[in-house]
């Protein structure tokens, strides 16, 4: 039961975060999915936008790639000492 408690207050800080966000017209947000231990926790979308819409990664596809980069070197499957593994 405790840890409910704090669970449903942390997502309601991270829901005000978010919401405060989707307010603020020039952090121009239009999407958020947040999943915590395999499981959505927070789905938010702009007016106009669903799960459906297809939108341009930008800055979210490097920081994605990265962390994904990240894991896979801390589980030892990759090394950046090694040549990216691509045909020219």
């Amino acid at each position: 039961m405790r840890n409910n408690f704090f669970f449903q207050k942390n997502r309601d800080t991270l829901r005000s975060v978010v919401n405060k966000d989707f307010r603020d017209i020039i952090a121009n947000t239009r999407a958020i999915l947040v999943i915590y231990k395999g499981k959505i926790i927070l789905e938010q979308y702009a007016k106009g936008i669903t799960k459906d819409t297809q939108m341009i990664g930008w800055s979210m596809t490097k920081s994605v790639t990265s962390a994904m980069i990240g894991l896979l070197v801390g589980e030892g499957r990759l090394s950046v000492k090694d040549k990216a593994p691509v045909k020219v």
